[in-house]
């Protein structure tokens, strides 16, 4: 590179100055190169006002614009297209766009950067999976329901129980009834997350009133955990409660699900019956049979 100075006006970009035409401006490039850039040079690239057959590239106002190294087209075409014979720049409203490397066309109106059809913007997390279904369906069948052998499954593998004796097919089967509203006999996953909420709130309950951490309640504290459960029993029932599910004298966890499941389910069925909310109601012999033996 050498040191050398600018060149007269008229010069044509791209070509050497005339031999010993120099102006005095100094500037550094190599010879026969324009002074790009050095104020006054008319015919500097991308500069304005150059003369007929030196258009400057992309020049503001050009009537009929080439594209990149390309000479005598018309018209500009598209970022990568050859002959389009419309100007179709990129997020035009009347352009489909492609997603990122894709061909023209291919894929259009995608919704975002990279995702397929139908899937979520760029930028927007997919919703978390539910931490529980993982355990249902690796039990469930192809029908993706569970009958009360795998509901104590579920409910064993999950550790619902804790240090608590794990649920018995019986007790699992009174849970199903309960919530078994097109009587199919199995649980589906919604009506396995219900159960699980429903459990959660009478275990606290449990908790909360065995005092001495015995695992087990006494038939006091079995009155008051069916009466926060919104169930009025007279001491008749309670009486008649305690009989059928204690272990020497006392209710353990078990017990006490299957216990308060069988209430719930039996005062919703008597609740459905009894239209006036007096607390009386109208049941056909076989129609109670039918719901008391199963539940």
């Amino acid at each position: 590179m050498s040191l050398q100075s600018g060149y007269p006006t008229g010069t044509p970009y791209g070509q050497p100055p005339p031999s010993g035409q120099y102006t005095g401006v100094p500037t550094y490039a190599s010879p026969g190169a324009p002074a790009y850039g050095i104020p006054g040079a008319p015919q500097a690239y991308g500069a304005p006002g150059a003369p007929q057959g030196q258009q400057p590239y992309v020049t503001p106002g050009a009537a009929q614009p080439t594209p990149y190294s390309a000479s005598g087209i018309p018209q500009t075409t598209s970022y990568g297209a050859v002959g389009t014979p419309k100007q179709s720049p990129y997020n035009q409203p009347d352009v489909l766009q492609t997603s990122y490397g894709a061909l023209p066309g291919s894929m259009p109106q995608v919704p975002g950067y990279g995702a397929p059809m139908g899937g979520n913007p760029y930028g927007t997390p997919a919703p978390p999976a539910d931490p529980m279904w993982a355990g249902f369906s690796a039990v469930a069948g192809a029908d993706q329901k569970i009958d009360a052998v795998e509901l104590c499954k579920c409910l064993t593998q999950s550790g619902f129980t804790g240090s608590y004796k794990p649920f018995t097919q019986e007790t699992c089967k009174i849970m199903i009834v309960l919530l078994d509203r097109n009587k199919t006999g199995k649980m589906d996953f919604p009506e396995y997350k219900e159960l699980w909420v429903v459990l959660g709130k009478w275990k606290q309950t449990f908790e909360s009133l065995d005092k001495d951490r015995s695992g087990s309640l006494d038939e006091q504290e079995l009155k008051s955990a069916v009466a926060s459960f919104g169930f009025t029993l007279s001491p008749t029932a309670i009486a008649a409660v305690m009989q059928r599910y204690n272990t020497n004298g006392k209710i353990y966890f078990d017990d006490f699900i299957a216990l308060t499941t069988r209430i719930r389910s039996l005062s919703n069925y008597f609740m459905s019956r009894d239209t006036n909310r007096q607390g009386i109601a109208t049941l056909g012999y076989d129609d109670f049979m039918s719901h008391a033996m199963s539940c």
